[in-house]
């Protein structure tokens, strides 16, 4: 079996870091991959909007035995974006044989709360690094009894970092680690 990516990873957040360990696992379990769409391959795996429906569908009409496996982040529109992420996404899941989601929420998010996504299929969530995220890492001492934490990649604004400046200001008492993308004004 060889799967075919193509989606070349960026430093981007959940759906790329996804991508890359899923390409290194396929490479250290010496399972075959491609990320050429013109490669021969058994089984093409797309993510969210990235891959555009009519490559997919190009894909599938020459190489019939090809499955299609498509990976859900969420509705586009549920990020506060109103771009055509969300059809562009739809009409790719009409050509999957299998859907999977990045998590519960993304699956509520575009199966009930914005009807998007066609196909019902299991959670597979995004990885974390154990190499850089463990108990054993680098620590640093925050002084203080509350501490709050915050990480994201996304600055949109549904994701709520807006809100952090306010916060601090109104609770000076709590120490804010903010870790990742963040507005200048954060």
């Amino acid at each position: 079996m060889k799967i075919c990516i193509p989606i070349k990873p960026q430093h981007e957040g959940g759906g790329f870091y996804f991508i890359g360990l899923f390409r290194e696992y396929l490479t250290r379990t010496n399972t075959a991959w491609t990320e050429d769409i013109q490669d021969a391959f058994d089984t093409l795996f797309v993510n969210s909007w990235q891959v555009p429906y009519e490559t997919i569908s190009a894909v599938k009409q020459q190489h019939t035995a090809v499955r299609v496996i498509h990976r859900v982040d969420g509705s586009a529109r549920d990020y506060g974006r109103y771009d055509n992420s969300d059809s562009r996404q739809a009409r790719v899941n009409m050509l999957a044989d299998a859907t999977i989601f990045q998590s519960n929420y993304g699956r509520d998010s575009t199966r009930k709360k914005f009807p998007v996504i066609k196909h019902d299929g299991p959670v597979i969530y995004n990885p974390v690094d154990i190499e850089m995220f463990n108990p054993q890492g680098e620590t640093v001492a925050f002084t203080g009894s509350i501490k709050v934490c915050n990480a994201a990649w996304s600055t949109n604004i549904k994701k709520g970092t807006w809100q952090i400046p306010s916060l601090a200001r109104r609770h000076a008492d709590v120490t804010f680690v903010l870790c990742g993308r963040y507005d200048e004004k954060v």
